[in-house]
């Protein structure tokens, strides 16, 4: 029985763990999006599993949780991926801004949760790798910002799930395959058949500046 009980306990355990979030909820403006209403992380724990189980954090007077539009971790964290989960407590998501991670690839399945994504960031992490499928699921984007990551190899697909007359911005500024900052149709247009071309060798020798530097992102 003493046998049965623990290995009970050790499968509630397994299933009720996950990365609980607390949030500052706040109305802040955004590039591209306007003003918005967020959650803006304050602190994360069990980031060793992808699942969100809990979010905590009070909100503004009259909002609740389906009023939130953005998403957003600007703490220095150990996520190694994009959290799952976070859609079934705010199901109007439209943007998803991960910063000061420890994120080094984005697959093809991290996005498929947040259909309605009109911007994603991951910046100021050890990002070196984007598969060509990540937005396959995404179709709405408008602005992208992978600054200051350590960027080597895109595949040649990124784009073409989206519509890029859609982009507004497209942010790749201090990466190691390309550095450059693209507003606007055409300059977008030219980033992506630069990127072709300069970031599709996925043994790419890393040579950006390590030292990088904090600065005020997207806002």
């Amino acid at each position: 029985m003493k046998v049965l009980s623990f290995v009970l306990i050790l499968i509630f355990c397994s299933s009720t763990s996950g990365v609980v979030i607390n949030c500052k909820f706040q109305n802040t403006s955004w590039q591209v999006i306007g003003s918005v209403y967020s959650c803006e992380a304050q602190s994360l724990s069990e980031i060793s599993v992808r699942n969100v189980t809990n979010i905590t954090g009070t909100h503004q007077s009259g909002m609740i949780d389906a009023d939130v539009e953005v998403f957003e971790i600007n703490i220095r964290n150990d996520l190694t991926f994009v959290p799952h989960g976070v859609e079934q407590f705010f199901p109007n998501l439209i943007g998803l801004q991960i910063g000061y991670s420890q994120i080094r690839e984005l697959i093809g399945d991290e996005l498929k949760n947040y259909p309605n994504l009109e911007f994603f960031s991951v910046h100021m992490s050890p990002l070196e790798r984007i598969s060509g499928d990540l937005f396959q699921f995404n179709p709405l984007m408008r602005l992208l910002w992978f600054q200051s990551n350590r960027i080597q190899h895109v595949g040649e697909q990124l784009f073409e799930p989206l519509n890029v007359s859609r982009l507004e911005r497209v942010n790749f500024f201090n990466n190691v395959c390309t550095d450059k900052d693209a507003i606007g149709y055409s300059e977008i247009v030219q980033l992506i058949k630069d990127m072709k071309t300069q970031c599709n060798n996925k043994f790419y020798s890393h040579s950006a500046n390590e030292n990088i530097l904090k600065t005020n992102f997207m806002r």
